[in-house]
């Protein structure tokens, strides 16, 4: 199992899973960065957004879902979360604006402007010269080549279930925090386990006992 952190803090949070024979299953954990930021990031350790399989969302605050509208549209990709979670993404999606964990609502085209705007030059330049040379023509070309907006039914997670995802078995769990149904996940694969739990305003017993198996 390989993790890659994309981005971490109040500016925005993604968390690239990859596990299996050549790491064909591929997660994004949250995608709280404009499409072309973590384009850029993705590229930047040889991995497509066309590659993923699944996003799935912890909770619903905009430096953790900023990225889906377009992303999802853009590569077909579903995002995996909890309904009351998903509900809560298509109201700021319809609505435009987004809620951050400091609670405050923030435009999400202002958002998205200001958090990634001044370094995309520089990561896209970045990302391109460590792709491997056999690889580097493919992967421009490819984010280059205009796709077709599609529409990509959410598949529901409810907390407290499980669910497998190409080679990855991945469990859910309640976690602390100030959203409509916040989740932590407990991923495992070839004998590897890693659990994932982020802006939790305390460790209750739940997440205690999930963060153990890791």
């Amino acid at each position: 199992m390989r993790v890659v952190s994309l981005g971490s803090g109040s500016t925005g949070n993604a968390l690239l899973i990859e596990a299996g024979p050549r790491r064909r299953t591929r997660l994004l954990i949250d995608a709280g960065l404009s499409l072309r930021t973590i384009t850029a990031r993705l590229l930047s350790v040889g991995v497509s957004p066309a590659q993923l399989q699944a996003i799935l969302i912890t909770h619903e605050h905009s430096d953790h879902v900023l990225g889906i509208p377009t992303l999802t549209k853009r590569f077909a990709v579903p995002v995996v979360t909890e309904p009351r979670t998903y509900a809560a993404i298509e109201e700021g999606m319809t609505a435009g604006i987004w809620r951050s964990d400091s609670g405050r609502l923030v435009s999400a085209q202002t958002e998205s402007l200001i958090n990634n705007q001044a370094n995309d030059r520089v990561e896209i330049d970045v990302a391109t010269s460590s792709i491997r040379e056999d690889e580097q023509s493919k992967q421009e070309s490819f984010v280059a080549t205009e796709v077709h907006p599609q529409e990509v039914a959410p598949l529901p997670f409810p907390l407290g279930s499980h669910r497998t995802i190409g080679d990855i078995e991945v469990q859910s769990f309640a976690t602390s925090h100030d959203a409509v149904a916040p989740a932590g996940y407990l991923l495992s694969a070839g004998g590897c386990r890693m659990c994932i739990v982020t802006d939790s305003g305390e460790v209750t017993a739940e997440m205690l006992t999930y963060m153990q198996y890791a």
